[in-house]
This record gives C-alpha cells, sequence and structure tokens, in this order.
C-alpha cells in the first residue's frame, strides 16, 4: 500500500500541487482573519462560564476548554460524555476530551472551522448551555 500512495503519484495531482504553492497567495491572509473573528466570537462565548478553563488557540482552528467540578454540578451530569450529548441535542458539534486520551477527561474540543454563521449560532447555544441557562 505505501508503494502504491508514493510511487507514481498522478502529474495531475503534482501540478495541482505546484500550482498551489506557486500561485496567487493572497487568500492566506484572508482566511487567516476570518478564522480570527470565528476564533474571538467562540472565545468571547465561552469567557466568564463558571467552571469553564479556556485556552486560547493561536495556530489551529479548534478551542479546548477543561471542566471544573462545579459545572459538572451545575448542569447535573457526570461526564463529558453527557454534556457532549446534551450540546448534540442542541445541535452543537464537539468532541469530549477523552478521545485524546485519559488525561483529558475532563476537556472538550470545539470547531470553528465552519462558517462564520454557525460560529455565532453555536457560540450562543454553547453559552446558553454550559452557563446552565438553558
Amino acid at each position: 500500500m505505501l508503494r502504491c500512495s508514493i510511487n507514481g503519484v498522478s502529474s495531475l495531482a503534482q501540478w495541482g500541487a505546484l500550482a498551489a504553492l506557486q500561485g496567487d497567495q493572497s487568500h492566506h491572509a484572508i482566511m487567516l482573519d476570518e478564522y480570527a473573528e470565528r476564533r474571538n466570537l467562540l472565545l468571547t462565548a465561552l469567557q466568564n462560564i463558571d467552571g469553564v478553563k479556556l485556552f486560547e488557540p493561536r495556530g489551529t482552528f479548534f478551542a479546548w476548554i477543561e471542566l471544573e467540578p462545579q459545572l459538572f454540578e451545575r448542569l447535573g451530569v457526570r461526564t463529558t460524555d453527557d454534556i457532549s450529548e446534551l450540546l448534540c441535542e442542541h445541535g452543537v458539534g464537539n468532541t469530549p476530551g477523552d478521545a485524546f486520551g485519559p488525561a483529558s477527561v475532563s476537556s472538550m474540543r470545539f470547531s470553528f472551522s465552519c462558517e462564520r454563521a454557525m460560529v455565532e449560532d453555536g457560540a450562543a447555544v454553547l453559552r446558553r448551555v454550559l452557563a446552565g441557562e438553558s
């Protein structure tokens, strides 16, 4: 399988890669600004929620939070999987931290790679759910 994936890469793919590397790069700055806006929308929604420890992403389109015991108590849940299911019921996609190993069982990850309107809507729901307002 390795030989088939690294040998004989199609010329179409090679020309496409070359064009991507040598072509107009102005879209990078536009997307960097857009991702910064999306990140800020999500971070603003997650700020000052009791029991949420927020980490500011600096090189990715994922936000990582740690959840403290008082948040679980306020929401009446035991695990991040319970919170994940609650968020999914409200239409907010997420990844519970235990997907990243046992050291992250009280953490969650959220993506802001989707359209800005989806981030805005999702951030508002996320804040309501984690603040115990829904």
